[in-house]
């Protein structure tokens, strides 16, 4: 069809995706049929479990994808993975999981 922008899933804590009660299945399911992205609405023990459990390589957008997120006129920004935020809110998340578990 020729469409080059990037696929969203619906939000996967719905009920209608209860594919299995582990949200990693979700996101590998909706990564699996096409999805570039996954979205994880409103739920931090699934969020945080999706960061933790899913493997690495799920994580990651294709390079040449980047530049369907940047606005037209600026740079494609660096991965998450190069940015001291990122890893200050993943810091963050695990201290929290700890309070919440």
């Amino acid at each position: 069809m020729g469409f080059k922008g990037l696929v969203f899933s619906d939000d996967l804590t719905m009920e209608g995706a209860n594919i299995s009660s582990h949200y990693v299945d979700r996101v590998v399911a909706a990564r699996e049929a096409g999805c570039d992205l996954a979205l994880l609405c409103n739920n931090f023990k699934g969020v945080v479990q999706v960061l933790d459990r899913l493997p690495y390589e799920l994580h990651l957008l294709a390079e040449d994808q980047w530049g369907a997120l940047k606005a037209k006129g600026t740079e494609t920004s660096p991965p998450f993975e190069n940015m001291p935020r990122w890893h200050e809110t993943r810091q963050r998340l695990n201290e929290l999981s700890c309070v919440i578990s």
